[in-house]
């Protein structure tokens, strides 16, 4: 349900911006070092990367990521974000 209310959410702030160039990024992580393996992250990931694909995002996927991947995919994001010469003006972080 909750990821419903998230694609509603979505996919209504993309309506009002439809003009926008957009970049998602989207990180799944399901295996932990200390922890049993979560069934769900990398799945809701997956969904979510391609329901934003499908109203235009570009979508960095990073997934079952060490801490230093994430804070890399996460710095790479943010740095195309506000870059000069970027045209993304539209951004949204997915973590599950």
């Amino acid at each position: 349900m909750k990821y419903l209310i998230l694609l509603l959410l979505i996919t209504n702030f993309i309506v009002l911006n439809a003009q926008s160039e957009r970049l998602a990024l989207v990180i799944g992580n399901s295996s932990y070092e200390k922890i049993k393996a979560l069934e769900n992250p990398v799945n809701d990931a997956n969904l979510i990367k391609s329901s934003l694909e499908k109203v235009g995002f570009k979508v960095i996927l990073v997934q079952d990521a060490s801490k230093r991947e994430m804070e890399n995919a996460i710095k790479t994001f943010g740095e195309s974000m506000t870059s000069s010469d970027s045209s993304y003006n539209v951004g949204i972080f997915f973590f599950a």
